[in-house]
C-alpha cells in the first residue's frame, strides 16, 4: 500500500470516527485538496452517482462542513475549515448529556421490568435530603393508597419543608393514606389540621419511640425506608411483593394494637 493510499485511509477514518458516514468522508477529504469543485468534478473523481452527491453534500451542509458558492450560474463547492469538526464533538456530547439524563430518569423503571422477570427484589438507593425527596416522589407517582410509620416531631423539626409538599401533592392528588405516629402532643394537634379525614388516617404508636428516626412508607408493591437521623439521610426502595406483603401486614398487626 502506498503512503498516499496509507495517509487516505486514516484521513477517512478519522472522519467517520467524527461521526461522517463513509461517502461523507470521501466527498469531504476530496474537498479539503480541492477548491471550487462543480458537481461533475465531484462525481468523475469520487465515483459516486450524481444523486448519491446530491444527498451526501445536503449532509455535509448540515454538519455546516461545506460552503457552496454560485459562479457564472454554476454550483461550486468548498470546503469549511476542519475546525468545525469540533461542532460534532460538541453537538455529540451535547446528545449524550441529554441521553444520560433519559436513562437515569427511567433505568429504575427498566430495572423493574427486568429483575420482576427475574423474580429478584428491585433494590433502589437514595442518599441525603434530596434522595429523600426523591422517595418521596417516587410512593406518590402512581396514585395509590399508601400506609406510613413516622415520627412526626423528627419530620417537623428537620424537613418540615419536604413533608409539607409532600402532603399538599398528595392531598390533591386524591390518595389515601394510613398514618402511624409516634404519640406526641405536638403530632396529634398537628394531624388535627390534615383533613380531609376521608384521605388521612392516623393512628398513634406509644411515646417510647419518639427516639425513632426511621420513615417507612409502604405503597403498591414497594416499601420505602427513609432515614431521618443528621449525617445518616439515606433511603432505600425495595420492589418485592413478597416484601411488601410482609410490611402490609405487619402494619396491619400495628394498627390494629395502636392507639387511636
Amino acid at each position: 500500500m502506498s503512503k498516499r493510499s496509507s495517509k487516505k485511509n486514516i484521513t477517512q477514518k478519522t472522519l467517520t470516527g467524527l461521526g461522517l458516514s463513509k461517502n461523507e468522508a470521501i466527498v469531504y477529504e476530496f474537498l479539503l485538496k480541492n477548491s471550487n469543485v462543480n458537481i461533475k468534478s465531484l462525481q468523475k473523481n469520487t465515483e459516486l452517482s450524481r444523486t448519491l452527491l446530491y444527498y451526501v453534500l445536503d449532509g455535509l451542509q448540515e454538519k455546516d462542513l461545506i460552503i457552496k458558492n454560485k459562479d457564472s450560474g454554476k454550483t461550486l463547492y468548498n470546503p469549511s475549515s476542519p475546525d468545525t469538526l469540533k461542532n460534532l464533538l460538541k453537538a455529540e456530547e451535547t446528545e449524550i448529556i441529554v441521553k444520560k439524563k433519559v436513562l437515569n430518569d427511567n433505568l429504575f423503571d427498566l430495572q423493574s421490568l427486568y429483575l420482576l422477570g427475574q423474580n429478584k427484589p428491585n433494590v433502589r438507593f437514595f442518599e441525603g435530603k434530596k434522595g429523600l425527596k426523591e422517595a418521596l416522589d417516587d410512593s406518590i407517582k402512581v396514585g395509590r393508597p399508601i400506609l406510613s410509620i413516622v415520627n412526626k416531631d423528627v419530620l417537623a423539626e428537620n424537613f418540615a419543608d419536604l413533608v409539607d409538599k409532600f402532603t399538599e401533592v398528595r392531598l390533591k392528588q386524591g390518595i389515601k393514606m394510613d398514618l402511624l405516629s409516634v404519640n406526641t402532643p405536638f403530632a396529634r394537634k398537628s394531624y388535627k389540621k390534615i383533613g380531609p379525614r376521608e384521605l388521612t388516617k392516623v393512628r398513634y404508636l406509644p411515646e417510647r419511640f419518639k427516639d425513632m428516626f426511621l420513615f417507612l412508607l409502604i405503597y403498591q408493591d414497594k416499601v420505602g425506608i427513609l432515614s431521618l437521623r443528621e449525617g445518616k439521610l439515606v433511603a432505600f426502595v425495595i420492589e418485592d411483593m413478597e416484601v411488601y406483603n410482609f410490611y402490609k401486614q405487619m402494619f396491619g398487626f400495628i394498627w390494629e394494637h395502636s392507639i387511636k
